[in-house]
């Protein structure tokens, strides 16, 4: 939601595990309609019982298959961090 509140396109934000299923249905569908601005990468493990993909129309999503589920981002793990990584480095 920082992109969205800034309005700033040069910003860059990373969300891991940041859709949470336990949302209304009312409130998922205000955030997917949300207009996002800047440079968005979305990162999520396959096997998270607490957060899913978020499905955004704008920024890029990463989607683990480590089954590690939320817990993939309790410590740093190459898995993410060099994908994250490469996809800071080639800001504009």
């Amino acid at each position: 939601m920082a992109a969205a509140s800034a309005g700033k396109p040069e910003l860059n934000v990373v969300a891991m595990a940041a859709c949470s299923r336990n949302v209304k249905p009312e409130q998922r569908a205000e955030f997917l309609a949300t207009k996002f601005a800047g440079r968005i990468l979305l990162i999520d493990d396959t096997n998270d019982a607490v957060a899913e993909p978020c499905r955004l129309q704008a920024g890029q999503q990463l989607q683990l298959k480590e089954g590690r589920g939320y817990g993939e981002f309790f410590a740093p793990r190459p898995e993410w961090i060099q994908p994250l990584t490469e996809w800071a480095s080639h800001a504009p």
